[in-house]
């Protein structure tokens, strides 16, 4: 009798294992869907190749610095003929971003995790006209 107790013991914390292990959801973690707008910034230092970088795109008129309407995910930036194009997202949902219209630019690069970012801005007063799904700009458009 006190055999047929562990063999059942057994039985129970195997099955206890078992259904604890399909209950977990699996870590898949899918990329972004493909991003429909980008910003393609000419004319970068070579000096910033290699570097993470963020775009972030606000509206007019915004003073708030997390209210960004769409961004780019930080990646590395690799500038390839001293240019690089940043993709564009929704800042709410990571969706595709697909506006249009005026908007202020930051481009904030770091240079390792400690020292913090070099911000290049396209400022307050100098909104960049994004109207299609390549927009392009100057690196000297940035200060």
């Amino acid at each position: 009798m006190k055999g047929n107790i562990k063999i059942f013991g057994i039985i129970a914390l195997s099955a206890v294992i078992v259904f604890s292990m399909t209950a977990c959801p699996n870590d898949t973690t899918s990329p972004p869907p493909e991003p429909k707008y980008f910003i393609t910034v000419t004319g970068i230092p070579a000096t910033y190749n290699g570097m993470d970088g963020i775009l972030l795109v606000f509206p007019p008129g915004s003073t708030d610095p997390k209210a960004y309407t769409a961004w780019s995910l930080r990646q590395k930036i690799k500038v390839e003929g001293n240019s690089y194009t940043f993709p564009l997202y929704n800042n709410a949902s990571s969706d595709p971003w697909a506006g249009s219209g005026n908007y202020f630019l930051n481009i904030l690069i770091y240079q390792n995790s400690t020292t913090p970012p070099t911000v290049m801005s396209s400022g307050k007063n100098t909104p960049i006209s994004i109207t299609g799904t390549n927009t392009t700009i100057a690196w000297e458009a940035l200060h």
